[in-house]
């Protein structure tokens, strides 16, 4: 039994395109855009690695505002990471590749500060690899969100 578009009484199934033809229309992303995503995916699950051992570490001056701003941190950043990653997979109709190992020690050799400042500046430059979609430009807002009262927490908190 055919569903009515109850707009113009048409059959819903005469308004819908059949599934094959919808394929060939998705928004097929380019192999090379897939890679920038993958490695921004990648460059956020890695700082919540590497936040989470700076907050193993934390013993300076106010460290119990730092250790507890680092532990928020890397807590939100592979649900970040989660969200973007299906996202846009299902946004682009792609799996992402796999990325090699990011070398930490030289993040580790950073502040905690530092870092977080420096994750905020590789957000900002490289979000432009998720298109114009405001729906994935709008989860890349809220990692920022996150990042920014994090640096709060770690600047003037301590």
């Amino acid at each position: 039994m055919a569903t009515l578009n109850l707009k113009n009484k048409t059959p819903l199934k005469a308004v819908l395109k059949p599934l094959s033809e919808k394929k060939e229309e998705s928004k097929e992303a380019p192999e090379s855009q897939a890679t920038e995503v993958a490695e921004f995916i990648d460059c956020i699950m890695t700082g919540a690695v590497i936040v989470h051992k700076m907050h193993l570490r934390e013993t300076g001056t106010g460290s119990y505002a730092a250790h507890k701003a680092l532990n928020d941190l890397y807590n939100q950043l592979p649900e970040h990471a989660d969200a973007l990653a299906e996202a846009y997979q299902g946004y682009a109709g792609v799996i992402l590749p796999n990325i090699s190992e990011v070398n930490q020690m030289e993040y580790l050799a950073m502040n905690h500060l530092q870092y977080v400042e420096y994750l905020i500046k590789d957000v900002e430059e490289d979000r432009d690899c998720f298109g114009d979609c405001l729906a994935l430009q709008s989860l890349v807002d809220a990692l920022l969100v996150d990042l920014f009262s994090a640096r709060y927490k770690l600047k003037f908190l301590e």
